[in-house]
């Protein structure tokens, strides 16, 4: 919650009941806490647009678009993005080497060779990615999908909030992060109607893939009528 004071705090431990040993010591106290009542800054996930239909089979295909937003108060350094993957009914299993891209770098800023068990695509950021207070940058995933099947549905968004980690750059403490619209300041990427492009997600719907068919049969010939063996 938010506090209503400065000062600083410690904790003492004045008494330990045990029946196993006797403790001496007493009493114990931790070194001192600094309290604040400065807001730390802010993070806001927002959603970016539409993605085009990925296909079955499909190699480094994008399957998110969003944006992240720092607020005013100090720059957000992000070290983690944890992006849920489990909302629609493609097998998350089939989503390998996906990776995370900043639209002002020509490589990922981070990469994971497949989901956890939770279905979340954990990137963790070798480099704390910068973004300058009051700026907005934009980022998009993309992936392999193994096989999948046509018409299955993928989705992606933030399902927890502790999921993305940013840090601030002037006080050194955890950014608050907003992904709904009931946050302060209001975000869109919490999977809130995400049964079409217009939830608070990246939606799609996988597509049938390619199939070439080709012959390499016999050179077509005459054949006399009545003839046999040919």
């Amino acid at each position: 919650g938010d506090m209503t004071a400065t000062g600083d705090i410690q904790f003492q431990v004045t008494a330990i009941s045990s029946t196993a040993a006797t403790v001496g010591g007493l009493p114990v106290t931790s070194e001192k806490f600094s309290l604040s009542t400065t807001d730390v800054g802010t993070l806001t996930v927002s959603k970016n647009g539409t993605i085009a239909l990925p296909k079955v089979g499909q190699k480094e295909v994008e399957i998110a678009k969003f944006k992240l937003a720092a607020g005013t108060t100090e720059d957000a350094m992000l070290q983690q993005f944890g992006l849920y993957l489990g909302g629609g009914n493609i097998t998350t299993a089939d989503i390998i080497n996906l990776k995370l891209w900043a639209t002002d770098k020509t490589d990922p800023v981070a990469t994971v060779s497949a989901v956890t068990k939770k279905d979340i695509a954990a990137f963790v950021l070798a480099t704390p990615y910068s973004i300058e207070k009051g700026g907005t940058k934009s980022f998009r995933v993309t992936a392999d999908l193994n096989t999948g099947r046509n018409a299955d549905t993928l989705k992606a968004y933030i399902d927890e909030k502790t999921d993305v980690i940013a840090i601030g750059a002037k006080y050194g403490f955890g950014l608050t992060v907003s992904t709904k619209a009931g946050d302060s300041p209001a975000g869109s990427y919490d999977g809130t109607s995400c049964t079409t492009t217009a939830g608070d997600c990246t939606f799609s719907t996988l597509e049938g893939g390619d199939v070439t068919i080709s012959s390499s049969g016999p050179v077509a010939n005459d054949i006399a009528v009545n003839a046999k063996d040919v």
